[in-house]
């Protein structure tokens, strides 16, 4: 499976690779630092800003707006959040569609549970 997958939009290169166990943490610690909210939606729209954040190796042309890198000061990944939620509603589908497409589905071999002879799952590959 590809490790990294790179898309246009508009001016922009992006590049994304696939998660890791890290990612998937840096994501829930990450989501701290973001201003706090009792709201479901605006929850999981910083977790996908977050997983775009965290999973974006490269931006190379003009975006429309910076986003931080994982380690940038609060208020950098709080104004790359409300930039991203204004950028064009396009810009989100092919991220999102590359992302899962690095990540690999769910259904994917590599990751299926083996089968022993007599029929009867095993443990993971």
């Amino acid at each position: 499976m590809q490790r990294t997958k790179t898309f246009q939009y508009n001016d922009a290169t992006i590049t994304v690779r696939r998660a890791t166990i890290r990612d998937r943490l840096t994501i829930d610690a990450l989501q701290w630092q973001l201003p706090d909210t009792d709201l479901v939606p605006v929850r999981h729209q910083q977790r996908a800003y977050l997983r775009a954040v965290v999973q974006t190796t490269s931006v190379d042309g003009d975006l429309g707006f910076t986003l931080p890198k994982p380690d940038a000061p609060d208020a950098a990944l709080a104004a790359g959040f409300e930039a991203m939620m204004d950028a064009p509603g396009t810009l989100w589908d092919i991220w999102r569609l590359t992302l899962e497409q690095v990540d690999g589905a769910i259904a994917d071999p590599d990751l299926a549970p083996t089968a022993d002879p007599k029929g009867k799952a095993a443990s993971a590959g």
